[in-house]
């Protein structure tokens, strides 16, 4: 894995990452924490940065000038990254107390998938209304959120037919599988070949 470029957020980087699999590079984006300061029980990231990486040595080059064309074209507006960034609370672990600001009665029993940031959950102890993610950051801190997304070891975040144009190699004699489907025989060396594992291993080495 190589890493290629910073960006100021995590949605700027997944969309990058993004256009180069549609260009035929394996790239993904992802976030990581620089330092961790203990605040009470848990500890709370002093920095993340947010980084696009590309599988292959070889793609380095090519990628760079296509994030240069990507860099020139305007940003999408926050709200088209919306739906990319919200966190699926349901995916908190279930005895995680997320207390009510007004009385600090639990609220954990009424969260679940369709609550998201902006949306109030109301607390059934005195009936005033909570943003679940607001209340989720101030009493476990951002990091309580990460399994709420999809994780970063998942190689389903890549369909099919991207992973049918990915320029993957083949990993005895580097022979392109562009093309090929996801699990075969290399037609030049006859080695079997399982691009989603080769995917999954080329992102080892990420740093969460």
């Amino acid at each position: 894995m190589q890493e290629l470029r910073q960006y100021p957020n995590l949605p700027h980087a997944w969309s990058a990452a993004g256009f180069l699999r549609s260009m035929g590079i394996l790239a993904r984006g992802y976030q990581y924490e620089v330092g961790r300061v203990r605040l009470g029980q848990f500890g709370v990231p002093t920095e993340l940065q947010n980084w696009v990486a590309v599988a292959f040595e070889i793609d380095v080059p090519g990628a760079s000038e296509l994030l240069d064309e990507f860099d020139r074209t305007p940003l999408p507006a926050e709200s088209d990254w919306q739906d990319q960034t919200e966190p699926d609370l349901a995916s908190l672990p279930p005895d995680l107390p997320v207390p009510c600001e007004w009385c600090k009665a639990d609220m954990r029993p009424d969260i679940n998938a369709r609550s998201k940031a902006g949306t109030p959950v109301r607390c059934r102890s005195c009936n005033r209304e909570n943003d679940p993610v607001d209340r989720v950051v101030a009493k476990h801190g951002p990091e309580a959120l990460l399994d709420c997304y999809p994780p970063a070891g998942d190689p389903d975040w890549i369909d099919d037919e991207t992973l049918l144009g990915l320029r993957i190699p083949c990993q005895r004699c580097q022979y392109s599988l562009s093309g090929l489907p996801p699990v075969g025989q290399c037609p030049e060396c006859a080695t079997e070949y399982d691009k989603r594992a080769i995917v999954e291993k080329s992102f080892l080495d990420i740093r969460m």
